[in-house]
């Protein structure tokens, strides 16, 4: 009787579930043992009458900077107060001291699940980012909780806790806000990825993500480093969905670009206006010193009617030789962080736009 009561909780209990198919069925077998040590105990506890409890908590996060008005996006609730945003969330878990199968060697599974929410909180922040082409810093934090909510009813069912009410889990991410609203770009997302960019959302998130990182640092060496890695991600993935045809970094750029930038070529160089005139100073050649991409982007600039495309395309590869000069060259020129600082502003309008036209490719 007691195997089958076991077997029914593991079933009832979704981070049990997620066990089961994440570990159990892939022969973990390391997992197995760490889950049923930690958790055996407690599933094995019930309460004197014989009712099944669980440990109900609350965790508050806090955006910043504040949205401008309160929105409910996906079951979470963005309250806005006297210019603060907040999200309360939440959630239940079977026991006080469980852990999940991917907690972390100092958590608890309130606190685990605090941490998911954020991530997906996260996340959602990040394709508002890309909506709007816009980076700035946002952060989340866990300024409250997890807090046990139902501790008396637990007490007075005879419930016996572990461990003492943790203190507050803090979090912090680096994310992006641009001061519109959530739901206008959970739309858009919610409508993309429908064509070859399917199935390619969390690329697309893990690569936004690098952009995060590249906002966060105050060197414009550290600054464009991150940003390429970003750009590189990205026009690596594009070349993966379209079978992988183009032989060298020079196709693989110029491609993306064609792909994805066509219809915005004209906004951004009027966007970038005098931020190109650097570039065209510099004497950035192709690896074989035939193309001199510095020179060829002066001279379509000052054609009668420049093509917008081809701008952004010797723009870019005029970045590129900056990417070369920071990875490859010994020793650097003497104005690198100069150069960095311009290829970053450059790269990061172009990245953005990108990003934000890929959801619907």
């Amino acid at each position: 009787m007691k195997t089958a009561v076991i077997s029914k909780r593991f079933l009832k209990t979704g981070s049990s579930v997620n066990f089961f198919k994440g570990y159990l069925f892939g022969f973990n077998l390391s997992a197995c043992k760490r889950y049923l040590k930690t958790n055996l105990l407690t599933l094995l506890r019930r309460p004197a009458n014989n009712k099944m409890l669980t440990y109900r908590w609350r965790t508050k996060l806090k955006i910043r900077p504040s949205l401008r008005s309160p929105e409910i996006i996906n079951g979470y609730n963005f309250e806005v107060h006297n210019g603060e945003t907040f999200v309360t969330i939440e959630y239940e878990t079977p026991s006080f001291d469980s852990k999940l199968p991917d907690s972390r060697s100092d958590e608890y599974a309130d606190q685990t699940i605090a941490r998911q929410h954020a991530d997906r909180i996260r996340n959602m922040m990040l394709a508002r980012m890309i909506y709007m082409r816009v980076p700035e810093i946002l952060r989340i934090d866990i300024v409250s909780g997890p807090t046990l909510l139902n501790q008396d009813e637990l007490i007075a069912a005879g419930v016996h806790k572990l461990r003492s009410v943790a203190s507050p889990l803090h979090i912090r991410y680096a994310i992006l806000d641009v001061g519109q609203t959530l739901s206008e770009s959970q739309v858009f997302w919610g409508a993309g990825f429908t064509k070859k960019s399917a199935k390619h959302e969390e690329d697309l998130l893990r690569i936004a993500d690098w952009a995060v990182r590249a906002e966060e640092e105050s060197s414009h060496y550290k600054r464009f480093i991150m940003r390429w890695i970003a750009f590189n991600g990205l026009y690596g993935l594009y070349d993966a969905i379209n079978g992988r045809l183009q032989k060298t970094d020079k196709g693989r750029l110029e491609q993306v670009l064609v792909g994805l930038l066509a219809n915005n070529a004209d906004e951004i160089v009027s966007g970038l206006g005098n931020k190109l005139d650097s570039l065209e100073t510099y004497g950035i050649t192709s690896a074989e010193g035939k193309t001199d991409y510095s020179l060829n982007l002066a001279q379509e600039r000052r054609k009668p009617t420049p093509n917008p495309l081809e701008v952004i395309k010797l723009t870019t590869l005029c970045v590129y030789g900056i990417r070369k000069e920071v990875f490859h060259e010994a020793p650097e020129p003497e104005d690198i962080e100069a150069r960095c600082k311009t290829a970053d502003h450059v790269l990061s309008q172009i990245v953005m736009t990108c990003l934000k036209n890929f959801v619907n490719y």
